[in-house]
């Protein structure tokens, strides 16, 4: 008795109370020779003196042999310990004639014991509350929790029905409601053999619904604890992703019909064009012949529109490249700052005849890894643009620098400007701010668009900024190596 696990504890027939182990002294705190009070209120908890009372009486009244409850003692520290108490009816035992209680602290357990009651509620709440039909199964493959969506999905009348089901009439009921059932039985049942994690196995049922199953086996370090079913219905996002792959393909039909017809149309042009430019450099030679004012005034009208429209051509041809992704990128070691002096000289004549100041601000810098050709016909649109769009007696500014790994170059005018609402897709294809267009200012829609996609091809950045009658500011940041792709 003294070296008892237990409170050992007798009763005697006169209602006293005695410690008969020295367990008392770890479970409770209090000493070996502790007088316990001859009732039981003062050291059982409230709630429990009457259950405690009627098992002492039932043992006492030989309605029972032995009373097994737990009850809630007070300890030495003043907190109450969950003891799991057996009353013994030893009255009539020579040299005993008591009731007997063994009393063994189960504190730690019975809180462990209703966490887990508590944690099994909420996880039974959780799955019943789940719109995807979810099975669990323990690890000999019987079900342990569904719930009701489950149920209705694949053929029960409720999730209970599920209850210990083997996973071989699981894996049925899933396939018998698939429209590939031969192939998907067997599916699943890999799955279920592997083990293993298998998240988004699409399974199409044979009403059109469409469902993603998440297969998610439960370890515990190297224990089996089972696994997750998680079956989605994922038919509008089915449905969805179909019209979209559907519409991807019409649109990229229509693009490339759309680049068909622009080549077509190009190479129709250019051969005009060519006739043009050819008659009117012969007019205008004086072997010809000699023009009168008006008709020198007709052939210079005709020569400037060709230009136009060859230069249009050409933008159109270079577009068709971009969008085929043919453009061909010529590298080398580029000069910035002498590539944009020289952009900014060529287009000083046009800027003074339009009236407009024309400023360059560019810092030396080492060469970048690029394309000359093309990264020359990115500032010329941007110059171009900046000075048709200024009117006279304005600025147009031009800024060039290196920073890191990088140069910036950035061209601002006080020009017309952009509305605020079209600035993001100015940069499109035939794209043109509303306020050009009301002012019949020539163009196609397309120099900004070149400038962004040959800008990207050099893994750099083309942004704008614009406010409109205040002016605009175009910036492109190109690095100096362009990495393979």
């Amino acid at each position: 008795m003294k070296h008892a696990r237990s409170v050992v504890v007798r009763i005697g027939l006169d209602g006293t109370w005695s410690v008969l182990s020295d367990a008392i002294i770890e479970t409770l705190g209090y000493p070996p020779d502790i007088e316990l009070p001859s009732g039981l209120r003062d050291s059982v908890h409230p709630d429990d003196v009457d259950t405690a009372a009627d098992a002492l009486r039932a043992v006492r009244a030989r309605e029972l042999p032995a009373a097994r409850i737990d009850i809630r003692v007070l300890a030495a520290d003043g907190r109450w310990r969950e003891m799991d108490t057996v009353f013994y009816d030893m009255t009539d035992v020579e040299g005993v004639h008591a009731v007997i209680a063994y009393a063994l602290d189960v504190t730690d357990q019975r809180a462990a014991e209703r966490r887990s009651r508590t944690e099994g509620k909420r996880l039974r709440a959780l799955v019943r509350q789940l719109d995807a039909a979810v099975l669990v199964e323990d690890e000999d493959g019987r079900t342990v929790l569904a719930n009701e969506t489950f149920a209705r999905v694949f053929g029960r009348t409720s999730a209970e029905d599920w209850a210990g089901v083997d996973r071989t009439e699981i894996l049925g009921a899933v396939a018998r409601r698939c429209r590939e059932r031969a192939t998907v039985r067997a599916q699943l049942d890999d799955i279920a053999t592997l083990r293993k994690a298998c998240l988004g196995y699409a399974l199409e049922l044979v009403n059109g619904r469409c469902l993603s199953l998440d297969f998610v086996p439960i370890h515990d370090g190297d224990t089996d604890l089972g696994a997750l079913w998680y079956f989605r219905d994922v038919t509008e996002i089915a449905t969805t992703q179909h019209e979209l792959r559907e519409r991807n393909r019409v649109l990229t039909e229509a693009a490339e019909l759309k680049n068909h017809f622009v080549a077509a149309v190009s190479h129709e042009l250019r051969t005009p064009l060519t006739a043009v430019a050819s008659f009117t450099e012969m007019l205008r030679d004086p072997a010809s012949g000699s023009l009168t004012e008006r008709q020198r005034t007709a052939v210079d009208a005709v020569v400037r529109n060709a230009e136009r429209l060859t230069r249009l051509v050409d933008d159109l041809q270079l577009i068709t490249q971009l969008e085929r992704h043919t453009l061909p990128i010529h590298e080398s070691a580029v000069d910035v700052s002498e590539l944009v002096r020289l952009a900014v000289e060529d287009h000083r004549p046009e800027a003074d005849r339009g009236g407009l100041t024309l400023t360059a601000d560019i810092a030396d810098g080492p060469p970048l890894t690029g394309d000359p050709t093309r990264l020359r016909q990115v500032l010329d649109n941007l110059l171009s643009n900046a000075v048709k769009f200024t009117m006279p007696q304005g600025s147009v500014a031009v800024r060039a620098g290196c920073e890191g790994s990088r140069w910036t170059i950035e061209v601002t005018d006080t020009g017309i400007g952009i509305p605020d609402e079209e600035v993001p897709a100015v940069t499109d294809t035939f794209i043109r701010g509303s306020n050009a267009v009301r002012r019949r200012l020539s163009g196609s829609g397309l120099g900004l668009a070149i400038c962004k996609t040959i800008t990207e091809l050099h893994h750099g950045s083309l942004a704008v900024e614009s406010t409109e009658d205040r002016g605009t500011t175009v910036r492109m940041a190109v690095p100096l190596k362009r990495e393979a792709r």
